[in-house]
């Protein structure tokens, strides 16, 4: 087994560069992004609302890792990893309390305009999400104490599901789901700091998002029983 690191001794040169207190507040603009985008298209587009508001935080997100990180950044989040192997199959693990979903309800995956956003979000939004949520805003957070960084980004990371995609999906507004997604970012958190990649957690994040019906749950096609 290799010798696990701590990617804070190693990895971010490059934040001495930043105004980190715009990286550090950056969550709550993207709260409220996602949060007006959702109750706008909402009136317009009913359950819906989910696909141009995920789209408009999307963007919001990917401007702020190119802005805060670039592609330095980027390029050492995707590296391997420098901890142990088994931070790596921790990562996997996490995503297969949702298998049994996509067992029994891969039926609600019918039609075009299901299983293709459904298809497209396991593939875009693990990017996007890791590498904001625990690339950048751990990143920023890396001299804080990690009591502190890792909840800090997972609470966000929660809060952010609850008002974008809460505004019309029945199961993301769940304080059960809420709590899921707290302790999966907590855990992400805690593996990024110790393996120095998302590489693992990305692919992770999206078996999460496949295995668990992203698109028909926020269409309320289904609704778990959590």
């Amino acid at each position: 087994m290799e010798k696990e690191t701590d990617s804070t001794t190693t990895a971010h040169p490059e934040f001495g560069k930043l105004n980190n207190s715009l990286v550090l507040l950056s969550p709550l603009l993207v709260i409220i992004i996602s949060f007006a985008a959702a109750r706008i298209f909402k009136v317009i587009w009913g359950v819906w609302a989910w696909a141009p508001g995920i789209l408009i935080y999307w963007i919001a997100i990917a401007i702020l890792i190119w802005w805060g990180g670039g592609r330095s950044s980027i390029k050492r989040w995707l590296g391997s990893s420098k901890g142990g192997w088994g931070w790596s199959v921790f990562a996997v693990i996490l995503a297969l309390p949702a298998l049994p979903m996509i067992l029994t309800k891969s039926h609600l995956l019918h039609g075009i305009s299901i299983w293709l956003p459904w298809l497209l979000l396991g593939l875009i939004n693990p990017f996007l999400e890791e590498g904001y949520w625990r690339g950048l805003v751990l990143d920023s957070t890396s001299k804080w104490s990690k009591w502190l960084s890792v909840p800090y980004s997972a609470l966000f990371f929660a809060l952010n599901h609850l008002v974008g995609l809460g505004t019309t999906s029945i199961a993301c507004r769940n304080p059960i789901f809420l709590a899921n997604v707290f302790i999966i970012g907590i855990c992400f958190g805690i593996i990024y700091y110790r393996t120095g990649s998302l590489r693992w957690l990305i692919f992770s994040h999206a078996l999460t998002d496949l295995f668990s019906l992203s698109v028909p749950v926020f269409l309320n096609l289904y609704v778990p029983p959590l």
